[in-house]
């Protein structure tokens, strides 16, 4: 509900007190509205394919594809966001990376951990996407940045449904604690896992492993 209550709210201050804010309150008000906005979509698109999951309608469509333009074209859609915040995304997968995996998957669980490393990073952060094969047949993708960093406390309640945990961002983001929890089930329903290493004020780095087929 929280996102609908901050949009309920500066929408309708933006309503009935238009014509008695002055220029730069109406674009404080909307640029909130928008903010808010991007929040319930993207909640509604977590809750759509966690709920697809659960009822057994995702499907899983694995294929050849080259991990760097998928990485690439994840970027991309962080553009403006890392811009604003002062923040370098490096895709470091080499060229001509050919993993097989589902598409909306490989796409969906980048989307979430980019998004999460942009919203813990501050001004001259710098997020880094790297991959690695293991000697037991797993290529582990893993996404690091330099930002706030994950308490231990936290760090044990992520993954876990029954745990709400939402935390502010450096430019006072909000989440809906349940990104990561979706890449966690997405993952291991192609048989892979996610492990998480972060230190308090030091950074964060979320590695997912999928299968080598």
């Amino acid at each position: 509900r929280s996102p609908f209550n901050g949009l309920l709210g500066f929408s309708k201050v933006l309503y009935e007190e238009y014509h008695d804010l002055s220029e730069e309150e109406k674009n404080e008000y909307i640029g909130y509205v928008y903010n808010s906005s991007k929040n319930i979509f993207k909640l509604i698109e977590n809750l759509l394919q966690w709920s697809r999951m659960q009822t057994g309608r995702l499907e899983f469509q694995p294929k050849k594809l080259d991990l760097h333009d998928e990485v690439y074209k994840v970027i991309n859609l962080f553009t403006n966001t890392a811009i604003e915040k002062k923040i370098a995304i490096i895709n470091a997968v080499p060229l001509k990376t050919i993993v097989s995996a589902d598409q909306n998957i490989i796409t969906s669980i980048l989307q979430n951990l980019v998004s999460n490393s942009l919203k813990f990073s501050g001004a001259g952060g710098r997020i880094t996407v790297k991959i690695r094969t293991t000697d037991d047949g797993f290529n582990e993708i893993s996404v690091s940045d330099n930002g706030t960093g994950i308490s231990d406390e936290n760090i044990a309640k992520i993954f876990k449904i029954d745990e709400h945990l939402s935390t502010i961002g450096t430019a006072n983001e909000e989440g809906s604690g349940l990104g990561l929890i979706l890449c966690k089930e997405m993952v291991e329903r192609i048989n892979g896992y996610i492990k998480i290493d972060s230190k308090k004020g030091e950074g964060t780095k979320v590695t997912f492993a999928i299968p080598i087929q």
